[in-house]
C-alpha cells in the first residue's frame, strides 16, 4: 500500500482545463514528446498485457468491452517487466503526492519509457496506474463489509480515511469511465501502431498525421494516468490537496474519448489504404483551452475568412458557398471590437485552402491564445495577420487534401485555441 498517502478529499475544481493552457496545445506536445522517443525494438506482448490490465478492471466491476486481441495472460512471460513496472509503480505512487508540475511529470515518464513503442509506453504506464488503483479499491470494499478490506484498513490505521458514505464512493466511481476510455484508446494506438509497421504507404501526410494523434494522444493518457493517481490519493487522506475535482474528470473523459473516436477513424482509414476518408478529420486544436469551444463545418467550400487582430486574434469570421454555388451568411467567433481587420477571399473552385499556421502565446492573466495567423492555399499563403513576438509557432499544411473546416475556443477577450478539419483530394 506504498500510494496511501495523508490527504482529504478533492473539491471539484473548474480551472481543469485552464491551469494547463500553456502546456497541452498540439504542436508544443509533438516536439517535447518526440525528443524522448528513441525506440530501440524492445517489444513487449502489449495486447497480453492489455488482457490482464482489463481482467483486472472486471474483476473490479468494470464492463470492458470485448474488441482487441484476447491472450490467454497465464500463457505470458511478464519476467522482462518486472524491473519497469516496479519503476514506474513507485515513481507513479509517490511522484504524485506533490499536485504541482503535471506537465513536467508526464515528460519525466516518457523519458522512462523511451526506447518502447507508443503502445508499448500507454499499457506499461496503465500497468502501473492498475497496481494502484487496486490497492485503493481493496480499500474501498471495506464498506461493503468485505472482511479482507476491514482488516487491512483496521491494520494501516484508515479507518478515519475511508468513509462509507454515497459521496465518497460517487468519488472513486466517477474513474470508471476515464480508465475504461484510456484502455480503448490504447486499443486503438496499438492497432494504429501496427498497422503503420506493417504497411507502407505512399502519401507521406498520412503517415504525418497518424503518427501526430498517436502522439498527442499518448501524451494525453500518460498526463491523465498521473492525474488519475494524484486525484486518488486526495480521496483517502486527509492532508494532500489535488490540482483535479470530480468535476474535472469528466472533462479528462471527454477528451480520452473524442481521442479514441479520431484513433479509430484512422485505423479504419489505414486498413484501406486511404488515410482520409469522405467525412472530415477533426485535427487537434492549437492553443489555450479557456473561452467556449466552437465548430464551423460548412457544407460547400470556404470562400473568404475575415480576421480581426490587434496584439492576439480577437475574432474569426468565415463565409462559404453552399453545394448549389449560392452564398452563405457569414459566421463569426471571438469578441467584437479590435484594432486592425484582414480579409483572405479564396477564389474557389480553382483556389482551395489546404492549412494554417501562426503562432500562440501567453497574454492576460496568464492565459494562451492565439496571436497570429496565416491561411495557405494551393496557390499562395495569405498573412500572417496580429502579431508574431514571443509566440510559439504551429503549422499544418496538407500536400494532398484540404482545409473543409474550422473548430476552436473563444472568450471575452481573444480566440484561445484554434483547429481545422481536413479530407484528401
Amino acid at each position: 500500500m506504498a500510494a496511501l498517502v495523508e490527504a482529504k478529499p478533492p473539491a471539484s475544481r473548474t480551472g481543469y482545463g485552464r491551469g494547463l493552457a500553456a502546456t497541452c496545445d498540439q504542436t508544443g506536445i509533438l516536439r517535447q514528446i518526440e525528443t524522448t522517443h528513441f525506440p530501440d525494438g524492445k517489444e513487449i506482448q502489449v495486447n497480453g498485457l492489455l488482457s490482464i490490465i482489463k481482467e483486472i478492471l472486471s474483476l473490479c466491476g468494470y464492463h470492458m468491452s470485448s474488441e482487441g486481441q484476447k491472450e490467454d495472460p497465464t500463457s505470458l512471460d511478464y519476467s522482462c517487466l518486472h524491473s519497469i513496472l516496479e519503476q514506474l509503480s513507485t515513481e507513479l505512487a509517490f511522484t504524485t503526492l506533490n499536485a504541482a508540475d503535471v506537465h513536467p511529470k508526464t515528460l519525466s515518464f516518457f523519458n522512462m519509457l523511451s526506447s518502447y513503442e507508443w503502445d508499448a509506453k500507454l499499457c506499461l504506464m496503465l500497468a502501473a496506474l492498475v497496481t494502484i488503483y487496486g490497492d485503493y479499491w481493496v480499500l474501498m470494499q471495506s464498506c461493503s463489509g468485505e472482511q479482507l478490506a476491514k482488516d487491512m484498513v483496521t491494520l494501516l490505521q484508515l479507518k478515519d480515511r475511508v468513509v462509507d458514505s454515497d459521496e465518497q464512493k460517487s468519488w472513486f466511481d466517477k474513474l470508471k469511465n476515464l480508465i475504461m476510455s484510456m484502455v480503448d484508446l490504447t486499443e486503438q494506438i496499438a492497432k494504429m501502431n501496427a498497422l503503420l509497421s506493417s504497411r507502407s504507404f505512399a502519401d507521406e501526410a498520412t503517415i504525418r498525421i497518424a503518427t501526430n494523434t498517436m502522439v498527442v494522444a499518448s501524451y494525453w493518457t500518460v498526463r491523465n494516468v498521473v492525474l488519475c493517481t494524484s486525484y486518488m490519493h486526495s480521496l483517502f487522506g486527509k492532508a494532500y490537496k489535488s490540482s483535479v475535482g470530480p468535476g474535472d474528470i469528466d472533462t479528462m473523459t471527454k477528451k480520452i474519448s473524442d481521442l479514441q473516436a479520431t484513433c479509430q477513424e484512422m485505423t479504419m482509414s489505414l486498413l484501406g489504404h486511404v488515410f482520409v476518408p469522405a467525412k472530415m478529420i477533426k485535427i487537434v486544436a492549437w492553443g489555450g483551452s479557456g473561452g467556449k469551444e466552437w465548430t464551423y463545418k460548412p457544407e460547400g467550400a470556404i470562400t473568404k475568412i475575415s480576421i480581426v487582430h490587434g496584439g492576439a486574434i480577437v475574432s474569426i469570421t468565415f463565409s462559404s458557398m453552399n453545394p448549389g454555388g449560392g452564398v452563405e451568411s457569414p459566421v463569426k467567433f471571438g469578441r467584437d471590437g479590435g484594432s486592425k481587420t484582414a480579409e483572405v477571399s479564396i477564389n474557389h473552385p480553382s483556389e482551395q485552402l489546404t492549412g494554417v499556421s501562426g503562432t500562440y502565446g501567453v497574454m492576460e492573466e496568464n492565459e494562451v491564445y492565439v496571436k497570429s495567423l496565416k491561411f495557405h492555399t494551393n496557390l499562395r499563403e495569405h498573412g500572417p495577420f496580429g502579431s508574431q513576438d514571443d509566440g510559439t509557432p504551429f503549422s499544418f499544411v496538407m500536400e494532398n487534401g484540404i482545409v473543409v473546416g474550422f473548430h476552436g475556443r473563444s472568450s471575452e477577450k481573444f480566440v484561445d485555441a484554434i483547429g481545422v478539419f481536413v479530407k484528401q483530394n
